[in-house]
């Protein structure tokens, strides 16, 4: 799979490694188990019923929360609009919670599809600092965005 370039025609699926960063005037959430704040987040809760007997299955209820974020992977800064995502991250655990997450700074690889239109922040909404976007990588429900670890953290692990 190629690599994000300047020139990746739209369409083409690409592979990008950078630092994920909440796009300016985007509020955070924080998912309860990873505590800090993140661009995507996938928690499951297993909830217990009192009234039920204990041999019954529990209520398993997910919830994924995802907004669109900058991947910073100079000398590009892309937008990562996912619609449809798959996260092959760990995940973490803390009682009846289970939770995948993307925290801010995080250092990822992103798979997606390019897609150059319509990519321009407008005047009012960009800051002093606000870098200059070249694409975004999208997905759908056929081709979903994949987020794993970075390659270099993943060898360095």
């Amino acid at each position: 799979m190629p690599g994000l370039a300047a020139d990746s025609r739209d369409g083409t699926v690409v592979r990008a490694t950078g630092i994920a960063r909440r796009l300016v005037g985007e509020s955070a959430f924080v998912p309860p188990v990873a505590g800090v704040p993140c661009v995507v987040a996938w928690t499951r809760y297993g909830l217990h019923d009192p009234v039920q007997p204990a041999g019954n299955k529990p209520l398993v209820i997910e919830r994924w929360q995802i907004k669109p974020f900058i991947l910073d992977a100079p000398p590009l800064h892309v937008i990562v609009d996912a619609g449809h995502i798959e996260l092959m991250l760990p995940s973490r655990s803390d009682g009846n919670l289970q939770e995948i997450s993307v925290a801010e700074g995080q250092r990822i690889t992103v798979i997606g599809t390019v897609l150059h239109d319509g990519i321009e922040l407008p005047a009012d909404e960009q800051a002093f600092r606000d870098m200059r976007v070249g694409c975004k990588l999208v997905g759908n429900r056929a081709h979903p965005v994949v987020i794993t670890a970075s390659v270099s953290d993943t060898l360095a692990g």
